[in-house]
């Protein structure tokens, strides 16, 4: 499996996530409901949980690789001691990525980290897996630190008021939401410019008026409600 095939798993995790979900079947699925937890406690949007879960399961992908790699490395590569388990080892590599990122809820994430590791047999294997995981998921942090992702609110942006310019729409009219992101570091990518979409059509041209009118019949038909009631 390389890299970019995990990410389409982390993103059906997270699909997963939102629906009903039986008893979980392994330490991934628990870290998973445990991750998405924390995002619901956080009252995070939906792109910053993305972030959240991209990173804690990057973090389990190279813990357990890492105890015997047959797999594409996806960003840490580490050379743990043998044996280790490779259960303590993506315990160990998800609280550590989950302290990082939710540094108020660290009583219940340790509660969480506690539990797993109770179920795996105190040994050798175990320990070692600990300070790999624990490796693995600080580097994780490490390389996320910078990535732009807290540079929501720091530069509002302002609406233009050309013709063709974003401005915010009924029927609350809400600000742009997290105008940044398209700064932050990709975890795949080469670059956020890797897969640009064309230019939208010159807003005096044929294609931009159809488009204009399509959307205005579409709209006739949306019932708002009005955001005085």
């Amino acid at each position: 499996m390389n890299k970019y095939l995990y990410a389409m798993a982390i993103a059906a995790l997270i699909l997963a996530g939102a629906a009903a979900k039986p008893a979980a079947a392994d330490i991934v699925t628990d870290w998973n409901d445990i991750t998405l937890n924390m995002i619901t406690n956080s009252q995070q949007m939906a792109i910053q949980a993305s972030r959240a879960l991209a990173m804690v399961h990057a973090a389990i992908y190279d813990a357990v690789n890492a105890v015997d790699i047959k797999h594409e490395v996806f960003h840490v590569r580490a050379t743990p001691l043998r044996p280790c388990s490779t259960n303590a080892a993506a315990a160990a590599a998800a609280y550590t990525v989950l302290r990082g990122l939710y540094t108020n809820a660290t009583a219940t994430l340790y509660s969480a980290y506690t539990n797993s590791l109770a179920a795996e047999p105190d040994s050798t294997a175990k320990s070692n897996a600990v300070f790999l995981g624990q490796y693995v998921g600080g580097q994780i942090i490490k390389w996320r630190t910078n990535d732009m992702a807290m540079m929501a609110g720091m530069n509002p942006y302002v609406p233009g008021t050309n013709a063709g310019d974003w401005r915010p729409t009924p029927p609350d009219y809400r600000a742009a939401m997290m105008p940044h992101w398209g700064t932050l570091m990709p975890f795949a990518m080469n670059g956020s410019s890797q897969f640009r979409l064309p230019e939208p059509p010159d807003i005096t041209g044929a294609d931009y008026a159809a488009a204009y009118d399509a959307v205005k019949v579409y709209s006739n038909n949306v019932p708002w409600a009005d955001p005085a009631e």
